[in-house]
């Protein structure tokens, strides 16, 4: 009796070890197999990619929340040049050739400092024509008198008096001309020596000189269209002031006003910051460019910006704007769009408009908001699924 009790219990305990290794081997397939299926696949609906929830493709993406909106900057290039309010190019009025140079570049000079002194034919006329008329003056004066004197004593007629009289008054005027063309060019004597000094019409830095000893220069030079004949003899301006030139899109020069302060960098000093004042907006476009023309004033007194210097500006406005990872924004076409998480799993393509780039982020201008999440890796995967989406 004790011997079929313990046989029974062998071959139950038999049974349970065999049924737990049948147990156990039958479930490592099953496990395996649902391990090994793939994730369901991400639909899109209303323009939306919608995944499933815990799918194993969202650990791919990267979302950042959009932080508080700061001050819209705007940035568009520029050209320093010299401000044409302080500023003169100087050409020869008369014909001839240079016998002296008296200025050099870098030389501060006032107004009527001699510069070039000039050998001319034609100033020796304008001489002598000055010269010509005076002595004409002087005899139309006796006349007059002569006759003044006859005809008080009834010795002349009065025809022959007003006759005089009108004689002298021409000649006055044509004295009077040909003093005032001398004098105009800074000279008042009656010397008769062909030698015409070009004087400095205003006070400033000579920065750029076209003028040596031998030099034949023209009256009309500037009107010969080629660059080195037609370039100034000299140019004076004030260094300290120049103009910043700009040409502006529609969307930026509508967002700027008058009184506007502007922010310099150059290329080389990216951290150096000058600052202007834009004193100009046009009214109209530029015909060919499609470009509204600006300009600012600069305070350049420490002298470290320089005329036709191209830089990089920028406008900051009171208007609010909110900026995302530039890695966030792709181009599709010709437009900008973002990915944005309206949902968990769900995220909604939105057309943007980009504002000012730097230190990897981006501006935009419309189409965020503060607190939405935007997708910064993975934008373009997304933009994938939907358009295979679409093409199906």
């Amino acid at each position: 009796m004790k011997l079929v009790t313990l046989l029974r219990a062998l071959l139950s305990g038999t049974s349970i070890v065999g049924l737990s290794l049948l147990l156990s081997t039958g479930c490592k397939p099953a496990a395996a197999s649902r391990a090994s299926l793939p994730d369901e696949a991400p639909r899109t609906e209303s323009g939306k990619v919608i995944f499933p929830p815990q799918s194993s493709q969202l650990h791919s993406l990267r979302i950042d929340p959009i932080p508080a909106a700061t001050n819209l900057v705007l940035t568009f290039p520029g050209r320093l040049t010299w401000n044409e309010n302080l500023t003169v190019r100087i050409f020869s009025p008369f014909g001839g050739r240079i016998l002296r140079s008296l200025a050099e570049t870098g030389q501060r000079v006032e107004p009527g400092t001699p510069l070039i002194v000039l050998s001319s034919p034609d100033f020796g006329q304008a001489q002598a024509d000055a010269r010509r008329a005076a002595t004409d003056l002087a005899l139309a004066d006796k006349n007059f008198a002569r006759l003044q004197e006859l005809f008080a004593h009834g010795a002349a007629a009065e025809k022959d008096l007003i006759s005089a009289e009108s004689d002298r008054a021409r000649a006055r005027a044509e004295a009077e001309r040909a003093k005032t063309k001398l004098a105009a060019y800074g000279l008042g004597d009656d010397s008769i020596d062909l030698n015409f000094t070009l004087k400095a019409p205003i006070g400033g830095i000579v920065v750029e000189k076209n003028a040596s000893p031998g030099q034949e220069v023209r009256p009309d030079q500037m009107l010969a269209g080629i660059e080195r004949l037609a370039a100034p003899i000299l140019v004076i301006t004030d260094p300290t002031q120049l103009w910043l030139l700009l040409d502006l899109t529609e969307s930026d020069a509508v967002r700027l006003r008058e009184g506007q302060e502007l922010i310099i960098h150059l290329p080389n000093e990216p951290e150096t910051t000058y600052r202007g004042v834009l004193e100009y907006l046009g009214d109209g476009l530029d015909p060919t460019t499609r470009l509204v023309r600006a300009r600012a004033r600069i305070d350049n007194h420490e002298r470290k910006l320089r005329a036709e210097q191209l830089v990089a500006v920028e406008a900051r406005l009171d208007l609010k704007a909110v900026s995302v990872d530039d890695n966030a924004v792709f181009l599709d076409g010709d437009r900008y769009y973002v990915f944005v998480e309206t949902s968990p799993g769900s995220f909604r393509r939105q057309e943007v408009k980009l504002g000012r780039k730097r230190e990897g982020r981006v501006q935009i201008l419309a189409g965020l908001k503060t607190d939405d999440r935007a997708v910064v890796d993975g934008g373009l995967l997304l933009n994938q699924i939907l358009g295979q989406t679409e093409i199906h």
